[in-house]
């Protein structure tokens, strides 16, 4: 998953260096941050896959095949809720509200 979602956010914050300069100092804003959580995140995810899987592993296997997809959907959408928020600034530079 990481080595799909890490080029699709470089793709959109190199999107945005192309954009105002308030885009520009988003991007490099993201850049820094996901130096420095890209750490964590790499330890703290396959932790939490195993510790689902400890709390699952005595479940029938239709309710824990269930779970194991809830626990993968959150991983997804905490993965790509950085690049929904930089794909809505863009938006919202774009089309900005009154």
């Amino acid at each position: 998953m990481e080595l799909m979602i890490a080029p699709l956010r470089d793709h959109v914050r190199q999107a945005l260096g192309r954009g105002s300069a308030r885009l520009r100092q988003l991007a490099a804003l993201d850049a820094t941050l996901d130096e420095v959580l890209a750490r964590r995140e790499q330890a703290l995810l396959p932790a939490t896959a195993a510790l689902a899987e400890r709390r699952f592993g005595d479940m029938e296997p239709a309710a824990f095949e269930q779970h194991w997809r809830d626990v993968l959907r959150a991983e997804v959408e905490l993965r790509l809720q950085r690049i929904t928020g930089l794909v809505e600034a863009v938006a919202n530079e774009m089309n900005p509200s009154p």
